[in-house]
């Protein structure tokens, strides 16, 4: 079974999904993708909200989260960094950029539907 949830600001009509959780009989994951925040938003913590949000909406139902973003992206890579990402690999997008592959795996997780 796939669920979708989409997180968005209100009145931002075309924030996009930005959230699969993907669930599995050995795992369940939440495949966040890419997080975009619009560029007259960004360093005003919209994006570090949306990865709070995300998270707990997604609580006591998923063992590990997974995101991509670009790999030059230092400020993203720090806020992940800061909410315990970790880069587990390294991809090209369609375009030839390079992008880091993270990862938050959760210690101990008790999911409900466990």
């Amino acid at each position: 079974m796939t669920e979708q949830v989409t997180v968005a600001p209100a009145g931002v009509a075309d924030a996009g999904e930005i959230l699969t959780v993907q669930r599995a009989a050995y795992l369940v994951e939440a495949d966040i993708g890419r997080l975009s925040v619009a560029p007259d938003q960004q360093g005003r913590g919209v994006g570090a909200r949306l990865l709070a949000a995300i998270e707990a909406a997604c609580a006591g139902r998923v063992d590990r989260f997974a995101l991509f973003t670009g790999a030059d992206s230092a400020d993203n890579l720090r806020l992940y960094d800061r909410r315990g990402y970790r880069v587990v690999a390294h991809r090209p997008d369609p375009n030839g950029f390079r992008l880091a592959v993270l990862e938050k795996t959760l210690v101990g997780s008790a999911r409900r539907d466990a």
